[in-house]
Formats: structure tokens, C-alpha cells, sequence
């Protein structure tokens, strides 16, 4: 196996997290890759394997892991698709965010815009979601409700990330060839 290959796999392996849906009261660990174009699931204790995103679009597709929710039960995505173009197969030019329901086992899509979005993130308290779109950093309710644009500046902004509190997000902003770490103090209402 070739270091780069080794390497993506390593990276693939991103989330361990504690799910507490299992009625026996046991706590169930889980493992989430990411083996392009799928999202798999894996139950530590048993070793068994789920694929979420299998056969979800009858196009070709390829879907990104983005987080868990803190509590374990849910897992946010995005999905890529191809479309045809008078250049032949491309990729779209849009993709969406969907959640996964870890204890229900069903996908719900989030979002449905005309744009890129990568990097989603939840709150420490799993209501909100931070993630980027169009070099702009946003939010929305983890339902897909309120969905804004947290930018006023005319600069790129990257990989929001909450404070452990919630009450406050970090990304990097870059304008003129200069990164700052930018702080944004959220007013919940």
C-alpha cells in the first residue's frame, strides 16, 4: 500500500463517538469512514458495518463526511452528484448537507441551494450548524431552518468551528493574501 493510500485511510478513520440509543441501557461505540463515494458505519463492539449512503441517488454521486453531533445520534454529510454538461459528465456545480439518524436509521436532506457547502459543524448543544458555502462562513438550526450568511466583510472566510461553550465561532478570514482568526460572538435569541 502506497503512503498516500495508507494516508487516506488514516484520515478516512475520523470520528469515534458514544451513541446512547441502545434500549439494553449499553453504550454503543461507533466508528464513521469514509471510502469514497460511501459513508460507512461501523459498530466497534460487534464489528458490524452499515453503508448510510449506498444507493442513495441514481446518479453517480460521492458523499463527504462533515461531524457527529455531540450526543452521538446524528451524523452530517454532503453529497456531491454528476450531472451531464455539454462537456460530457461533471461534477454539479451544487451539493447539499443531510443528516443520518444514528438511533432511527433514516436520512432527512437539510438543504436544497444553487451552491458549494463543505465543513459543516455542530454546537456543543446540537441545535445549531456552522459550515461554509461560496468562501463564506453560515448558519443554520440543525433542521435546515434560518439558514444566513454570518459574513459582513467582502474577504473569503474558512473552517468555522464553534467554542466549546456554543456561544462563539472561530474561522479563518483572508484578504489580501493575509490570514487572520477571526472571532464571532453569537446573540442566540
Amino acid at each position: 500500500m502506497s503512503i498516500r493510500k495508507s494516508t487516506v485511510l488514516l484520515i478516512s478513520i475520523i470520528f469515534l463517538t458514544s451513541c446512547w440509543f441502545l434500549p439494553q441501557d449499553k453504550t454503543r461505540y461507533l466508528v464513521a469512514y469514509n471510502p469514497f463515494p460511501d459513508i460507512l458505519l461501523m459498530d466497534v463492539s460487534d464489528g458490524s458495518i452499515i453503508n448510510i449512503t449506498e444507493n442513495m441517488f441514481t446518479s453517480e454521486y460521492q458523499a463527504t463526511l462533515d461531524d457527529f453531533s455531540k450526543d452521538g445520534r446524528y451524523i452530517i454529510f454532503h453529497v456531491d452528484t454528476m450531472h451531464t454538461s455539454s462537456y460530457g459528465p461533471t461534477w454539479a456545480p451544487n451539493n447539499n448537507f443531510y443528516v443520518y439518524d444514528v438511533q432511527k436509521e433514516t436520512i432527512n436532506q437539510l438543504t436544497d441551494t444553487l451552491y458549494r457547502k463543505t465543513d459543516a459543524k455542530y454546537s456543543p448543544d446540537g441545535e445549531k450548524i456552522v459550515f461554509m458555502q461560496k468562501s463564506d462562513v453560515y448558519l443554520m438550526n440543525n433542521d435546515g431552518s434560518d439558514y444566513h450568511d454570518l459574513s459582513t466583510a467582502d474577504q473569503l472566510e474558512f473552517w468555522p468551528v464553534f467554542s466549546a461553550d456554543g456561544n462563539s465561532l472561530y474561522y479563518i478570514r483572508l484578504k489580501d493574501q493575509l490570514a487572520k482568526i477571526c472571532r464571532n460572538t453569537l446573540r442566540w435569541a
